[in-house]
């Protein structure tokens, strides 16, 4: 869940996944 909160904001320039699978 904490990949999930940093992602929120890195979603907008990132995608979520990659944050998800560290």
């Amino acid at each position: 869940m904490l990949g999930l909160s940093f992602d929120n904001g890195t979603i907008s320039g990132k995608k979520k996944q990659k944050q998800i699978t560290l």
